[in-house]
């Protein structure tokens, strides 16, 4: 939990996962064309002053043309054949409501990709030209983004997080490949079970800043980062984990003691991580692995990625992240 990319957009919408952002993450890279300073908020300028939680990106002509690649190979497979998607669209011709002008609104500033992607969603009656650059479809801006994440992801060696969980849907099982298909990549997801103060909602964004800036805390914070990477490591490898306490033992109690002090209880959120398996036949741990401090590790069936992207790295999925707080009032 040291280094993510951000995505989909310039700073985080859910105010309860910005402040999950500020207690447990090191570095948080927005993807932020300089164009897209003046759109700024007060209170994101001010955890960029404050704080060294974030690391804007500037995205980089060669990373919107490979996202670009990867994206129009993407999107033709769906314009052509869009009852494919029903199950991740819910509706059997999505293009239809992407053809809606009135559809086209979520913003795509041009740094973020090539003329040819300009093109090519000009040209499908899926954009339309504004002051930045695009406007598309909810769902097209998403799927761009989240291929744009993770080819920034390959060239800086960091994994993608997000806050949507629709992302998750969109970069997950659009790759989705059946058994008889080859060169495909076998994947788990670890839930990881994190604690967070109950009042989470009736806490201001700014308490978190505060605390981030506390004698100490980085120290705690860092030391937690280090434990959790050797297990999370130690899955890919395919070690069978036992006893977790091993790894974060009072690591993790010393850290929660800064999380107990600032509200009225906790309560447990998901970290879901996309684990990458070094290869065919390597075993998971089946049974819920109980952890020192009240922390545990569910992992799921495998899925079979297909690698439908061309130009991104697809062993990036290693470390792919999003953090559920939805349950949480």
């Amino acid at each position: 939990m040291n280094e993510y990319i951000y995505y989909p957009g310039f700073e985080v919408h859910d105010p309860n996962w910005l402040k999950f952002a500020l207690l447990y993450l090191n570095k948080l890279d927005p993807i932020i064309p300089f164009s897209g300073d003046p759109h700024l908020s007060e209170q994101w300028k001010r955890i960029s002053n404050e704080t060294d939680l974030l690391d804007i990106h500037r995205p980089e002509v060669k990373e919107g043309r490979v996202a670009t690649l990867d994206a129009v190979d993407q999107m033709d497979k769906i314009l052509m054949h869009p009852e494919r998607y029903e199950f991740i669209f819910n509706t059997p011709n999505i293009v239809e409501r992407w053809r809606n002008p009135s559809n086209q609104t979520w913003p795509l500033f041009g740094e973020k990709y090539s003329h040819t992607w300009e093109k090519f969603c000009l040209q499908n009656r899926i954009a339309r030209h504004s002051d930045h650059g695009l406007r598309l479809p909810r769902e097209v801006c998403l799927i761009y983004m989240s291929i744009l994440a993770q080819c920034i992801a390959d060239y800086k060696g960091v994994p993608p997080i997000t806050d949507y969980k629709q992302l998750d849907q969109f970069s997950i099982f659009t790759r989705q490949a059946t058994p008889q298909e080859n060169d495909i990549i076998n994947t788990a997801q670890s839930i990881i079970q994190l604690e967070i103060p109950r009042n989470l909602n009736e806490l201001s964004v700014e308490k978190f800043i505060e605390i981030r800036k506390r004698e100490g805390f980085k120290d705690k914070q860092g030391a937690f980062h280090i434990e959790l990477n050797k297990f999370i490591k130690s899955i890919e490898e395919g070690k069978k984990i036992e006893d977790f306490s091993d790894f974060l033992g009072s690591t993790w109690s010393d850290f929660r003691e800064d999380i107990f002090g600032i509200g009225v209880g906790v309560a447990s959120f998901s970290l879901g991580v996309w684990i990458f398996l070094q290869s065919s036949g390597v075993g998971l741990p089946a049974a819920l692995e109980k952890v020192a401090g009240g922390i545990s590790i569910a992992l799921g069936s495998t899925v079979a990625i297909k690698k439908t992207w061309q130009h991104t790295k697809n062993a990036r999925l290693t470390r792919k992240y999003l953090a559920d707080l939805g349950g949480l009032v």
